[in-house]
């Protein structure tokens, strides 16, 4: 069979995906009080937080969910989601091993997050990003705490 270059063919395809989520249970009053209660294990660092400013804006939950990753789900209040700015203080920060060191030990932190649960209904935070104005604490917390934060002038 031969075409003509002038000739136009119309193709159609379609698909239909059907994605099962499974059992994703949201979270209940008793796991977010759980939160609140101090745990039993010895602290792996130590800090202090002032100067904290919640700023949070409602977001359609739809769109954050499309950027969480795999098994973490946009948790709601009031069938709301909630996108968050938070900047403050950090002084006296150090490994629960280590005393303090002085002109090391204070910054400003800035996160941006959203709040989520696993599958089982566990709740928590996602952290979209993690700002400090101190690049050996930025070093640190990346290097023994696997965090991903950033080098920040504020």
């Amino acid at each position: 069979m031969e075409l003509d270059s002038s000739a136009e063919i119309d193709v159609r395809i379609e698909t239909k995906t059907t994605i099962e989520p499974g059992r994703v249970t949201k979270p209940d009053i008793e796991a977010r009080r759980a939160l609140q209660r101090e745990p039993a294990a010895k602290p792996v660092i130590y800090q202090t937080w002032s100067d904290l400013l919640f700023l949070h804006w409602e977001w359609d939950p739809a769109e954050i969910q499309a950027t969480l990753p795999p098994g973490l789900y946009v948790d709601t209040y009031g069938e709301k989601a909630y996108v968050g700015v938070i900047p403050f203080r950090m002084t006296d920060v150090r490994a629960s091993f280590l005393p303090e060191i002085p002109g090391v030990t204070n910054f400003l932190e800035l996160n941006v997050r959203t709040y989520v649960h696993d599958r089982d209904g566990r709740p928590g935070v996602w952290f979209y990003s993690l700002d400090l104005n101190h690049g050996l604490g930025v070093l640190l917390a990346k290097t023994f705490f696997s965090l991903p934060y950033h080098n920040a002038t504020m």
